[in-house]
Formats: C-alpha cells, sequence, structure tokens
C-alpha cells in the first residue's frame, strides 16, 4: 500500500510541476533559457548573444518580449551591450550585500495581504535576540505570492527565505536558482537548493527507541497520506520503518494506517471514530503507538478515552511534532521540529551574502510526558 501511494504521489508531483512550467511569462521563459546557458558554460563570459532575429526564429517570441528578457538581465549584470555590435555575457555578475529578504510563508499569509517587518522576530519568537552586521529589511508573503513579484526578487541584493515551500513552487525556485537570487528553504529538503530541514530519520529512530522500551514491541503505526501537499510524510514512513526493523517490533497489517484524509482545517471524525474502534476496541491492542500528524493526537487519546484506555497504563504514543498537553497526559513522547533554529541559521546565512552550499539535517528535539 505504501509503495502505490509513493508512486502515486511521484505521478502527481510530475503533473503539478510540468504544469507549473507554464505559468512563466514568455519574457521569463527567455530569461530562464539565457541564464541556464551562462550557468551551464554554453554561454561563456565575453561571448557576443545571438542576434535578436536568431531569438525570434527559434522562439516565435515577439521583438519585445526579446527586448525585454534582454534588458532585464542587462540591469541584473548578466549581460552588456555595446552600440552596433551586440550583446555580450557579462565576465562576472558584481556580487552586493543582501539589503531585502522576502520571506515566503507556509499559507498563513492571505494571498492579497502582504506585511512589510523591519525586524526579523516575525518569523517566530526565537528570533528576538539575533544580532545581524548590517540592517536588512524583511517582506513577508504567501508563498504562492512569489510569482508576481519575481522581478522585485530577482534585483541585486534582495534574497529569498521559502518556509515550507509547496511542490508547485519548484518552478520559482529553479528561476530564482538561475537567477542567482540567494535563496534557502525551511523545512523541506529539495536537494538541488540550500536548505535547513529536520532529520527525519535520527528523530523518529530516537523515538521509536523509547516508545519500544517503555510499552510494548507491538506497534500501531498511522499517517496520513503521501500526496504533493505533504511529500516529507514519505520520507517519515520510511524512516519509521527503518526502525521497526532495526528494533525487531512487530508490525502486523492490520495495525498499519497510512491513509489518514487530512487537511489544514477539518478532521474527519467517522475516520477517528473507525480508527479508534479499530485500534482501542480489541483485547490484543497495540500498546505501542506511532502517531505522524500531531493534529490526530487529542482526538486520538479522546477516543481512547471511550474504550476505558488511558496512555501511560495502557498504551504508549509516539507524535510527531508536539502539542500542548497538561501533566495528566502520560506515557506520551514527542518529536519537536526546531523551528527557531533553522529560522536563526537562514537568516544569519542569507545576510552573510555567504555563497557557500548550505544544505543541513537539524535533528529534533525528543520530550516526554511520564
Amino acid at each position: 500500500m505504501t509503495s502505490f501511494n509513493i508512486y502515486h504521489s511521484i505521478d502527481v508531483v510530475n503533473e503539478i510541476f510540468m504544469k507549473a512550467l507554464f505559468m512563466l511569462t514568455k519574457v521569463d521563459k527567455l530569461k530562464n533559457e539565457i541564464l541556464e546557458g551562462i550557468k551551464s558554460g554554453r554561454f561563456q563570459p565575453g561571448e557576443l548573444l545571438p542576434s535578436r532575429n536568431q531569438f525570434i526564429r527559434r522562439y516565435g517570441y515577439s521583438r519585445g518580449s526579446i527586448d525585454k528578457a534582454i534588458m532585464g538581465l542587462t540591469k541584473a549584470g548578466y549581460l552588456y551591450s555595446s552600440q552596433g555590435a551586440g550583446t555580450y555575457v557579462a565576465s562576472k555578475r558584481p556580487k552586493t550585500s543582501v539589503k531585502k529578504i522576502f520571506v515566503f510563508k507556509h499559507r498563513d499569509i492571505p494571498r492579497s495581504q502582504q506585511k512589510y517587518i523591519s525586524r526579523p522576530e516575525f518569523i517566530s519568537n526565537y528570533m528576538n535576540n539575533i544580532q545581524l552586521e548590517k540592517p536588512v529589511s524583511f517582506i513577508a508573503h504567501n508563498e504562492y505570492y512569489a510569482e508576481s513579484i519575481l522581478k522585485e526578487i530577482c534585483q541585486p541584493g534582495h534574497a529569498a527565505i521559502w518556509e515550507r515551500p509547496a511542490l508547485e513552487n519548484l518552478n520559482i525556485l529553479d528561476y530564482l536558482d538561475s537567477a542567482e537570487v540567494p535563496q534557502i528553504l525551511i523545512g523541506r529538503n529539495y536537494k538541488k537548493f540550500n536548505y535547513l530541514a529536520t532529520d527525519n530519520k535520527a528523530g523518529i529512530a530516537e523515538g521509536m527507541s523509547w516508545l519500544i522500551n517503555e510499552s510494548s514491541k507491538d506497534v500501531a503505526f498511522i499517517s496520513p497520506q503521501i500526496d504533493s501537499v505533504r511529500p516529507y510524510i514519505a520520507e517519515r514512513q520510511i524512516a519509521f520503518y527503518e526502525s521497526v526493523a532495526k528494533l525487531g517490533a512487530n508490525l502486523s497489517s492490520e495495525f498499519i494506517f497510512s491513509d489518514m484524509p487530512f487537511d489544514s482545517i477539518h478532521l474527519d471524525l467517522d475516520y477517528v471514530n473507525s480508527l479508534g474502534n479499530k485500534i482501542f476496541n480489541r483485547q490484543n491492542a497495540p500498546r505501542s503507538i506511532c502517531l505522524m500528524d500531531y493534529r490526530l493526537a487529542l482526538p486520538l487519546i479522546t477516543s481512547a478515552h471511550a474504550y476505558g484506555k488511558m496512555p501511560g497504563r495502557d498504551f504508549y504514543l509516539l507524535i510527531f511534532d508536539d502539542i500542548k498537553l497538561t501533566a495528566q497526559h502520560k506515557g506520551i513522547g514527542m518529536i519537536r521540529q526546531r523551528w527557531g533554529e533553522m529560522e536563526r541559521l537562514a537568516i544569519e546565512w542569507i545576510a552573510s551574502g555567504n555563497c557557500n552550499k548550505l544544505k543541513r539535517e537539524i535533528p529534533p528535539e525528543f520530550i516526554t510526558l511520564e
């Protein structure tokens, strides 16, 4: 079942990505093509660029679109023109210090709203004490607003931070990468780009070790469906199955629930009731439960109470991500992602103007209520 879901997810992602390629304007597409040529070495520094007429014949674009693309890249420092001689590839794009950082948030800012902030602590409470060598202004947007301001993002001295970017925006990320705009992802490890993400494998390994040692090797597994909105779920599922094999846990197919229908707003109560009945309304109920979506934790605990089952007494629960629980909730372990640490490192890396690649996974914090 898991393998089918993974391959289905890949098909969905590919379809979304191909559709997204058509979202860019002709000017942006030509810019991207020229930038790729410069980056790959097809267009060498000092080399004469093909004429406008050659571009028109090759792409079928209008003269106006060709002119806008070349003028934009000239203004950004990638090309230079010599009157009567044509347009040439610049020897090197001038480096400028970062003055403005666009922060693209994960769906928590309405599309129609943008938020100008002068200090970085708007990202989280962890950012209050960050010290930057030079003043930098921050502009927060909903991530789906990025396409409409591509030209502004690509200006010298501008950079981008993406908080958990959706797969639908891979074409935007790729375009900015080709334009050599400094950018970094938080919470997503799309391998081509700079990123700071959670080390799912390390976190789940630690959590599963606690779960098995505290409870039993009989495990139930609950996870959302794999789809294009949550590509990280596949990685977490793989890490879980690896831990099960390493720890010698017992995982019966009747206790694998990897089809959880869950969106960011509505919880399917019929699914919760059915799940509670399948797990808790039996004599041989597993004492170890691993839950890959924290939003189901409290409804699941409530369902367990309906069957006279209590965490810490009748079963132990491992949750990916942490939730606010009271002292009465015993026998619960939580894998807390270090969002504040990732945000701090991302801002410091961007603001420093460091050209080195940054691809780092941050081990999460494991906490328990016992």
